[in-house]
């Protein structure tokens, strides 16, 4: 058990170092900032939380491997999740614009809308504020002018606000 702990610090320390690089190198490049939903996130470190509590940990080794789990996990908060000329940006991956084969726009919440990329396995989703409608959809229509459906009732506030 000590070696597989110890393995899980160093590819935990690897992780970390990773989420820097992409903080610091990709964070730049982003031109429309979104997020991620908070129940999916929320699910992930709930169990992180109950996989791995602070409560039992008896060595030293299991104390360094929780709490570098714990600052990958918040660590990755600071990678930004959005739009730029490569494709949409989720934490640690990039889907191109050439795999999407469909977007879809819909409001979500009041203040928000949420976008759906489709590729050929897999569907994605971030979501944006409302005041950044145009320009997600200035960046959709140079990059990805194809199969782009948007709600209605967007469509409506768009053209109302014009």
């Amino acid at each position: 058990m000590f070696y597989i702990n110890c393995f899980l610090c160093l590819l935990l320390t690897a992780g970390i170092v990773y989420t820097l690089y992409l903080a610091f190198k990709r964070n730049k490049t982003i031109e429309v900032k979104g997020k991620d939903d908070f129940l999916s996130t929320m699910i992930i470190l709930f169990i992180c939380i109950i996989a791995f509590p602070i409560t039992d940990i008896t060595s030293i080794i299991e104390v360094l491997r929780t709490i570098l789990l714990y600052l990958f996990l918040f660590s990755t908060f600071c990678i930004k999740r959005g739009i730029n000329e490569k494709g949409i940006n989720k934490i640690f991956f990039i889907i191109p614009w050439n795999k999407i084969t469909r977007i879809e726009i819909s409001s979500f919440q009041t203040t928000k809308f949420s976008l759906l990329c489709y590729t050929d396995n897999y569907k994605f989703k971030l979501i944006f504020h409302n005041f950044q409608i145009k320009k997600v959809l200035l960046i959709l229509n140079k990059f990805h002018k194809d199969n782009i459906k948007i709600e209605q009732s967007i469509q409506n506030s768009i053209l109302n606000k014009k």
